[in-house]
């Protein structure tokens, strides 16, 4: 059976390879526009973001929500729209950090059924979703099988907007150790592709925004593993835990 949303992927694929044009052609030479608390902003996010922009308003007239434009007027109330992230990990793309991507993916009804994610310094290409399996430059990938949360490798972060408080601060150092091990990269898109080939068992973040889980957690589901998304706000966030099943009812 034909994947059913084919021409969506064409074009999520193109906005993609136009993000990335970008940020090849000019690595390292991006200025930083503004550092506000825990958010930066630079050249490479606007212009790798206006090329995704352009590819999508020319082949498609499905509303987009975008980290840096924010979402068009009719994006809360449609069936679908674009959620893209032309970089996630600005501060590691900007230090050299080896850890950033470009995404973009289709959410239909509030889910995610078609992500690709191109990990910018290894050349990864995570393509996957509902009923398209989820492959890394063309090569079928699994989910983590991994059972028991003492065996597994948690991805997590602190999205910009997380609040430090005592509760929140209780939550996740209780997940922390109920896991062997935890990795923090500072970019959940990637975090979440490797979720996807089983590289880490589970990814986890709480108050994240959609644009940088919404492709990861397509293809989180595309390599058989499970997702919760829960707690979606009107700000467009919301938390997520992703990966090996039966980790996933356990966190």
């Amino acid at each position: 059976m034909a994947f059913a949303h084919d021409a969506e992927l064409s074009i999520a694929t193109a906005a993609v390879d136009a993000a990335v044009a970008v940020l090849s052609a000019e690595a390292g030479g991006f200025a930083t526009l503004s550092s506000d608390g825990r958010d930066i902003k630079s050249e490479a996010d606007l212009q790798s973001e206006a090329a995704m922009l352009e590819v999508i308003r020319a082949n498609s007239d499905i509303p987009v929500l975008s980290e840096e434009a924010g979402a068009d007027d009719t994006a809360a109330q449609a069936e679908a729209i674009w959620v893209v992230d032309p970089l996630d990990g600005t501060m590691n793309f900007m230090r050299g950090l080896p850890a950033c991507c470009t995404c973009a993916a289709l959410v239909v009804n509030g889910h995610p059924v078609l992500g690709v994610v191109h990990d910018l310094v290894h050349d990864e290409r995570w393509v996957g979703g509902t009923d398209l399996p989820t492959t890394c430059n063309g090569n079928p990938v699994q989910a983590s099988a991994c059972a028991a949360l003492d065996q597994a490798v948690l991805s997590t972060g602190f999205p910009r907007t997380f609040e430090f408080t005592a509760e929140a601060m209780d939550l996740f150092t209780r997940r922390m150790a109920s896991v062997k091990k935890v990795r923090m990269i500072g970019a959940a898109a990637m975090s979440l592709a490797w979720a996807s080939g089983g590289r880490v068992d589970l990814h986890a973040e709480s108050r994240t925004f959609l644009w940088d889980i919404a492709a990861g957690v397509a293809l989180v589901e595309g390599a058989g593993g499970t997702v919760l998304m829960s707690n979606v706000d009107e700000q467009w966030r919301c938390d997520v835990v992703a990966g090996a099943p039966a980790l996933v009812s356990l966190f």
